[in-house]
């Protein structure tokens, strides 16, 4: 008899959160840059703090990750996996909506990238400026699209980070059609890590090895350590039912909350040259020793939550979590829409400042999100029902429109985890 489907509401409300934190990056950096501070503890206003955390995107990226480690493991680690059917079908479900993302980026490009580039020079912002140098022709977006199907998404897949790091080949790309989807490698990478180690676990080969070739040769980028995390907790979650208690919990998220905030740039040189010098380090595009301080903050902030009903209950807002069930689509279309769309809008209604002009941007970007990833979404559906077919499985009826992740489905409780 089939397991009963269980939702965990918090994992579609973190990926809620995460997509707020994307959005506001991008929004920012776009049309409000600077506004942030680079230091933001060195401020002295509450409300910078907070701004800072809910638009670091690099934050966010990295929490989508550790909710996509835990959503496959608390799915399929109670149960055989047929290894080649679930990476075959995990990976339809993820490149088909972001192959028709990646065209919808190209379009935008291809008539919207002049505007982008004049609103760029108009407000100073270094991401318009940075996405189109200079307006792209039509065979320039063809071959950037293109290329970005067949290296791994504007150059962030295994075989463009090889082509670039180790043979130091620059790949053939000459604009960026739709940078959201530098992700996509490390969802794919990520997916095949956690499968891979679900399967070890269940067959009882010592595949650790081969886990720690990969590591050494660099295969496996920083940012999957939020994988690995969420993928550890949900063993526990299925293996127990023990609950942090919230007087250790609630330091742990602070803890994690600073670490994310704070930069690292400061540190000793001795110790930056020592972490320099790992092969790590030497032999991929690690991030930057900031990038890991986000990494580790964000991992200890999911932990502090995902072992912790108190918070997990105070951080649940439904609209929040409506919001993280849709977060794959809009996440996919948000970079086409705000930095596509809206300078087009601007430009041509010729509004430099004042309340009409921040009112056009967010009546533009609101509905151009709408819109397309409402289109999306049903792209999304095919992708998941074709996803389940070849999985041959039917306990898969209740995947979340998420972040490249399904809803999960298993017979025992996360601790803290209320159902729906």
């Amino acid at each position: 008899m089939d397991t009963p489907p269980w939702r965990l509401p918090v994992l579609d409300t973190l990926r809620g959160y995460a997509l707020i934190q994307v959005l506001l990056s991008t929004w920012l950096a776009a049309f409000c840059p600077g506004t942030v501070p680079p230091v933001p503890l060195d401020s002295d206003k509450i409300t910078m703090i907070l701004l800072a955390i809910a638009s670091d995107g690099y934050a966010g990226i990295c929490l989508f990750l550790c909710v996509t480690g835990y959503v496959l493991t608390w799915t399929y680690a109670p149960q055989p996996i047929p290894v080649p059917r679930l990476l075959l079908s995990r990976s339809i479900r993820l490149v088909i909506p972001s192959l028709v993302a990646l065209q919808f980026g190209a379009v935008i490009a291809l008539f919207f990238a002049n505007a982008t580039h004049q609103a760029g020079n108009w407000n100073g912002s270094d991401l318009l400026r940075a996405l189109y140098p200079s307006p792209p022709t039509a065979h320039a977006v063809a071959k950037d699209a293109a290329a970005a199907m067949l290296t791994g998404y504007n150059g962030s897949s295994i075989v463009a980070d090889f082509v670039t790091t180790w043979l130091h080949i620059r790949l053939p790309l000459v604009e960026s059609v739709n940078p959201a989807l530098w992700t996509l490698s490390l969802q794919l990478l990520g997916s095949a890590l956690v499968i891979y180690l679900i399967a070890a676990a269940q067959i009882g080969t010592l595949a650790w090895f081969g886990l720690a070739a990969l590591v050494v040769a660099g295969v496996l980028t920083t940012p999957l350590i939020g994988m690995f995390i969420g993928h550890k907790l949900a063993l526990l979650a299925l293996r127990r039912s023990d609950a942090m208690p919230i007087a250790l919990s609630l330091p742990l998220f602070l803890a994690g909350g600073y670490l994310i905030l704070v930069p690292f740039d400061g540190l000793a040189p001795d110790f930056e040259a020592l972490i320099a010098a790992l092969p790590y380090y030497r032999f991929t595009a690690a991030p930057h020793i900031t990038h890991l301080s986000k990494i580790a903050g964000t991992s200890l902030a999911f932990i502090a939550v995902m072992t912790s009903p108190p918070l997990q209950r105070f951080l649940t807002i439904s609209t929040v979590s409506w919001l993280g069930r849709f977060s794959f689509p809009i996440y996919l279309v948000h970079i086409p829409v705000i930095c596509g769309l809206v300078p087009a809008v601007l430009i041509a209604t010729d509004l430099h400042s004042g309340p009409a002009r921040s009112l056009l941007i967010l009546m533009t970007a609101t509905a151009g999100l709408v819109l397309a990833a409402t289109a999306l979404n049903f792209v999304d559906w095919a992708a998941r029902t074709t996803s389940q077919a070849v999985q041959g499985t039917r306990q898969d009826r209740n995947r979340s429109r998420s972040f490249g992740s399904e809803s999960p489905t298993a017979p025992r409780p996360v601790p803290g985890g209320n159902r729906s």
